[in-house]
């Protein structure tokens, strides 16, 4: 499931239930009230992953919470520039709460480094990944975020048990079976 902001409309529009059927695909997503959608029609921000349209809270708060109501699983990944040092928690409870599956974080990668009038140039890629079923993430700092994506629903199922393997060893050897049947039927109407 991919997130990547563009037709939200506005310079700073909040991004809610954006993606939980207020106005974009209903993946049941939402984000806290601090969470704005920048359009970069003031040339502030360039080579985001997906132009036009990226998140941030823009000094609003000190953070943005990305909740997901069916629960997402095996990696978190997001571009992001880093206006100052920052910090990504990933929780099993919805809102930041729980138990912590995941954290990562770093320092300012590029804030006013950029060429002309642009403060912002360089979104680095990060993927955390982490066991179980999440329901939140948090992103502390001033972070400009895009394309975040991440696999909606709960974990993969494991390795089959010795049960399950019999069945399916089950089903290819009556496969093999039925095709020899009907490969000798075919024989012996040629031949007759």
């Amino acid at each position: 499931m991919l997130l990547d902001f563009e037709g939200i409309t506005g310079l700073f529009a909040p991004v809610g239930d954006y993606y939980n059927g207020a106005g974009g695909t209903n993946y049941g997503v939402s984000f806290n009230a601090e969470t704005m959608a920048v359009n970069d029609i003031l040339g502030v921000f360039t080579n985001e992953p997906s132009p036009t349209t990226i998140i941030s809270q823009f000094y609003i708060s000190d953070h943005i919470v990305m909740n997901v109501a069916a629960g997402f699983n095996t990696s978190l990944s997001f571009y992001h520039a880093a206006w100052s040092a920052w910090t990504v928690n990933i929780f099993d409870g919805p809102d930041g709460t729980g138990n912590l599956l995941a954290t990562t974080g770093g320092n300012q990668t590029n804030f006013g480094a950029c060429s002309g009038t642009f403060l912002t140039c360089v979104w680095d890629p990060v993927t955390m990944p982490f066991a179980g079923t999440a329901r939140s993430a948090t992103f502390y700092g001033d972070n400009g975020l895009d394309n975040i994506s991440f696999h909606a629903g709960s974990a993969p199922a494991g390795v089959p048990t010795l049960g399950q393997w019999g069945l399916i060893l089950l089903g290819g050897i009556l496969a093999i079976v039925g095709s020899m049947y009907i490969m000798r039927k075919k024989i012996q109407a040629t031949n007759s």
